[in-house]
């Protein structure tokens, strides 16, 4: 079969798989696919082979990504041996068919296709910083690595792990940064929904569910003017003395802190002591600073003196007092 398999090769050219032999001992290791396609996982991130069986009467194989916009078959190391073949170069989340054949009369006949989906794996070295449409697409990983120290934050979406593995080197997954506050006068957002689903855990993992800190309180409004001028005085005497300013307006209260938001972990028993969780709310904002009291009134004059004084200019009012702190959030 290996013989005319090559052959058929140089019938089809680039259209077709390209085939290479393997040892029998490595196929050994590998064990029969229990179905059409298996995948043969290795143990770095995104490390993917497709293992297929050989139907009766192949001769070639055509391989066609279904995610590429041309469509066209491509040339890729296939290694067979008794009837398996292993694809060593598909990508992580593409889709193939898979089109088994044999040449007759300078025409390919099908005998059998296989449509494969790859999985794809997350791999977080550093800070990964989740977008809503990154956390959308979490469920759709097949396993999730985290180097040493890295962080995975979700920056409080929703965000859903299903993996049959999860591998963490002390790295962390957070809903904020510690001390993520939100802006003036705006409460502290929750810290999302993160649940994790994983049939294997190694290593250790903290998760901090924190919810961001309330912003500041906005600061007491300024007077659009000032007091009420001093009266026109008679004769060549002064005027008036303005009137005093009134105190200043109160800041505003704090915003409130965002709740930490929740956490549901489901993993077998024995990774249970697998993870470190803290749960922190947000906390309220301080409060605003009082306004600027308001301006004293000018003083008054006279009219038809050119040896008048004004009036003494009123006092202006003292600042409005800060604002409370804002509330904290609460634990979920």
């Amino acid at each position: 079969m290996k013989h005319l398999l090559l052959i058929s090769l140089a019938l089809l050219l680039n259209a077709c798989v390209e085939v290479t032999d393997v040892e029998e001992e490595k196929l050994q290791q590998m064990g029969a696919p229990a179905s059409e396609a298996e995948f043969i996982v290795g143990e770095q991130a995104n490390d993917y082979q497709v293992l297929l069986a050989l139907p009766e009467g192949t001769q070639a194989v055509i391989r066609r990504d279904l995610n590429a916009l041309d469509g066209n078959p491509s040339a890729v190391p296939i290694l067979l041996n008794q009837g398996k073949l292993v694809d060593q170069s598909p990508q992580p989340g593409s889709s193939y068919e898979y089109e088994f054949g044999y040449m007759a009369g300078g025409v390919f006949h099908t005998v059998k296709t296989v449509k494969v989906k790859v999985p794809k794996d997350l791999m977080v070295d550093g800070i990964l910083e989740m977008s809503a449409d990154q956390a959308r697409i979490s469920n759709d990983y097949a396993r999730l690595f985290l180097s040493e120290g890295s962080i995975l934050r979700t920056n409080g979406n929703k965000v859903i792990f299903k993996v049959k593995e999860l591998v963490s080197y002390n790295a962390t997954i957070e809903s904020f940064p510690e001390n993520a506050t939100a802006t003036v006068g705006v409460a502290g957002r929750r810290g999302g929904d993160l649940e994790i689903y994983a049939q294997n855990v190694i290593g250790t993992l903290r998760i901090s569910m924190r919810g961001e800190n309330g912003g500041d309180g906005l600061p007491g409004a300024k007077y659009d003017k000032p007091a009420k001028s001093g009266g026109i005085g008679f004769g060549c005497g002064p005027g008036g003395s303005g009137a005093n300013g009134i105190k200043g307006q109160d800041g505003a209260r704090g915003a409130r802190g965002g709740n930490s938001g929740t956490l549901k972990i489901v993993v077998p028993q024995e990774n249970q002591i697998s993870f470190v969780v803290d749960k922190i709310p947000g906390e309220g904002g301080k409060g605003g600073a009082g306004g600027p009291g308001q301006l004293g009134g000018v003083g008054g004059t006279t009219t038809n003196c050119p040896f008048a004084n004004f009036g003494p200019k009123g006092a202006d009012g003292p600042p409005g007092n800060p604002g409370p702190l804002g509330p904290d959030g609460q634990i979920e």
